[in-house]
């Protein structure tokens, strides 16, 4: 585990519930002198779930579980945040629990575990995370 998760997950605790987003909370610290802004989502992610990072956006798609009985094959796209990255902190997006995939990732403003860049806007599940 590293030494950012260890902070996060420290800091997760006491990030205020009320915040004036309810569909991502943000942890914010500073370590070797370098800023961090740490988004992360309140609800978990599961195997139903598609994460698209596209156009400064971040859109959760969520499928029913049993889709005949909703009438529906495709699922609720909805956005989560929208922002553009900055030179000034470091910007990671985790999304709690296992999503089936993130798509949009290393194309534009987004960039995975595998390309970690701090200039860009990094995105990645709860358990790469833990691997950073």
């Amino acid at each position: 585990m590293g030494k950012i998760y260890a902070r996060f997950k420290k800091l997760k605790k006491e990030c205020p519930s009320n915040w004036f987003m309810d569909k991502i909370g943000l942890v914010n610290f500073e370590d070797d002198n370098k800023k961090y802004e740490i988004y992360f989502t309140r609800k978990r992610a599961n195997r139903y779930s598609i994460i698209h990072c596209k156009n400064n956006t971040i859109e959760w798609e969520q499928f029913p579980v049993l889709p005949r009985i909703v009438g529906r094959m495709y699922g609720i796209r909805e956005p989560i945040i929208s922002f553009a990255p900055t030179k000034e902190c470091v910007r990671i997006i985790v999304i709690l629990g296992k999503p089936n995939s993130i798509t949009g990732l290393d194309e534009g403003n987004f960039r995975s575990i595998h390309k970690y860049d701090e200039n860009y806007i990094n995105v990645m599940s709860e358990a790469r995370f833990k691997e950073l």
